[in-house]
């Protein structure tokens, strides 16, 4: 689960950007390591994250990072099936670049990353958001090896070289025991070349490793004003069967 929409009006940004580093501030520096220019904190818990997401800023049109039912859906983990423990890690480029960098300082450590970089999509029907468009989304794959022990890591090269599946995220899904949740702050670039800085979060979940437990799915049920709001105006003789699921 990836936000692809994100707010682009300052106050949003801004009051984003002050949850993020209050979420990091909190995870502390014992269990911090870097890796590759990312941040990775392990067995930090479910009650910090569901903080966090209750917190965070999502844009009305971003369906798939709605706060609410993936607050509900962390919490179901965590009292059903026992998720207790994330990892979670700030996503940070290997190559330094001196203009996109970042700084935190926490107790007793400072974080710097340097920012990706996205180019600014459509803006939303109220202008105060954007789709972020990238043909790799905020990261390439691999991404979800962050946080994995080294166990982990070489069962999951195992299964690459078994040949048993081409995505690498997958498999690291598969053999992953904690959640993941990364944390980008990221810079979007519109045709302008105007550049903004926009914090954005993306949520990984342990399926393939659990596919003997029957978790709940959440529906969404809009009506025609907030397509339009949001996705424009549709076909008229397409309104009728328009399914917003497809």
């Amino acid at each position: 689960i990836e936000t692809k929409r994100v707010f682009i009006r300052e106050e949003e940004r801004k009051e984003n950007e002050r949850v993020f580093i209050d979420f990091i501030k909190c995870l502390g520096h014992k269990r911090c390591f870097c890796n590759n220019g990312s941040y990775v904190w392990n067995n930090v818990g479910a009650n910090n994250v569901l903080d966090f997401v209750q917190n965070y800023h999502s844009h009305g049109s971003a369906w798939f990072s709605q706060k609410a039912p993936i607050h509900r859906f962390i919490k179901d983990m965590y009292e059903k099936y026992g998720y207790d423990t994330w990892d979670v890690a700030l996503f940070g480029l290997k190559n330094a670049i001196e203009n996109r960098k970042f700084d935190i300082d926490t107790d007793g450590m400072h974080i710097q990353i340097t920012k990706p970089l996205h180019t600014m999509g459509k803006k939303t029907a109220d202008g105060l958001g954007a789709e972020v468009s990238s043909q790799r989304r905020f990261a390439s794959q691999g991404i979800e090896a962050l946080g994995l022990s080294k166990e982990e890591i070489q069962e999951a090269n195992n299964k690459m070289k078994e040949g048993c599946n081409d995505n690498k995220d997958e498999i690291y899904r598969s053999v992953r025991k904690r959640p993941l949740l990364v944390l980008f702050l990221a810079d979007l670039k519109d045709k302008d070349t105007t550049y903004i800085n926009v914090p954005i979060y993306a949520l990984s979940f342990p399926f393939a490793n659990d596919k003997t437990r029957d978790y709940e799915g959440v529906e969404y049920r809009v009506n025609q004003q907030y397509i339009r709001e949001n996705y424009g105006e549709l076909e008229s003789d397409e309104e009728d069967e328009y399914d917003p699921t497809r």
